[in-house]
């Protein structure tokens, strides 16, 4: 009996207060510790789960959108909400929805421009502004150039317009010949002295590539 007193004696612990400090502060680290591990595995099963959300959702709508914490969508930069997509309005019938024929369906084709019509639209001038009121002979005395005569007015007409479009003041002179017939001479210019009437025929003569002479105004 004596013998098994003393070994109890030997197994009791006698701790003071220094003692029960240190031991409750490893107590407070073991349990920090604990807790940052749950923490951090508990943020890494939740990116799992975000992992699998985005999977799930890019084969549902064949689209690249992620799921943020927000519960929001983005797409190409763009942050939509359930709300937006619940407010756009679906489609209400074929008539919405243009058809555009592939080139196998027999659908007629516009076939592509050839070289001499592009050629021709890049290269047409557009037609000048015509004068509401074509030019009418100058008065009495001077000189004046003559581009061309015709017995027929109507040609007369046609070629002043020409003249016109260019740039040159055109005007129609009726001559009664008498058995020759009535003649329409288109000229151009009221000059004071014949010179000044010969230098302007002579500029005509090689722009227009005609042969004009010089007459007197009556």
């Amino acid at each position: 009996m004596r013998d098994l007193r003393k070994f109890r004696n030997k197994l009791t612990l006698e701790l003071d207060n220094r003692q029960i400090v240190f031991l409750f502060a490893g107590l407070v680290a073991v349990l920090a510790i604990v807790f940052a591990l749950g923490v951090v595995v508990g943020k890494g099963l939740t990116q799992i789960e975000h992992e699998e959300k985005r999977a799930a959702m890019a084969e549902r709508n064949d689209m690249d959108f992620v799921v943020d914490e927000s519960g929001q969508l983005d797409a190409a930069g763009l942050r939509v909400t359930s709300e937006d997509l619940a407010a756009t309005p679906a489609p209400t019938g074929y008539d919405e929805i243009e058809l555009v024929p592939s080139a196998g369906s027999g659908a007629a084709e516009t076939p592509p421009p050839t070289a001499e019509e592009i050629l021709k639209t890049a290269t047409a001038p557009a037609a000048p502004a015509m004068p509401a009121v074509m030019p009418t002979p100058p008065g009495s005395g001077g000189w004046t150039v003559q581009l061309s005569a015709h017995e027929n007015e109507a040609e007369a007409k046609e070629k002043q317009r020409q003249y016109v479009a260019k740039g040159i003041q055109a005007y129609i002179v009726r001559a009664d010949l008498g058995s020759k017939g009535v003649w329409y001479r288109v000229r151009v210019g009221a000059f004071k002295d014949r010179n000044g009437a010969v230098q302007y025929a002579n500029a005509i003569a090689e722009n227009e590539s005609i042969a004009p002479f010089i007459a007197e105004i009556p």
